[in-house]
């Protein structure tokens, strides 16, 4: 089966209406949540640092 030449034009605007909608997304939703999560992150970044020393400690 062939597709018609509208079907063709039809899946390229759907994808590049995701692809607009995933953008502004990005640029305008992530930044809030970014800084909504911002303190989960750098707790998660000094556990990681000190975890070798907890780990030390705990064997001592």
């Amino acid at each position: 089966m062939q597709k018609s030449g509208s079907t063709k034009y039809v899946k390229a605007v759907l994808n590049l209406l995701t692809a607009v909608v995933l953008l502004l997304l990005v640029i305008f939703v992530l930044p809030r949540l970014l800084g909504f999560f911002m303190p989960f992150v750098v707790g998660w970044i000094i556990a990681m640092i000190a975890n070798p020393l907890v780990r030390f400690l705990s064997r001592r």
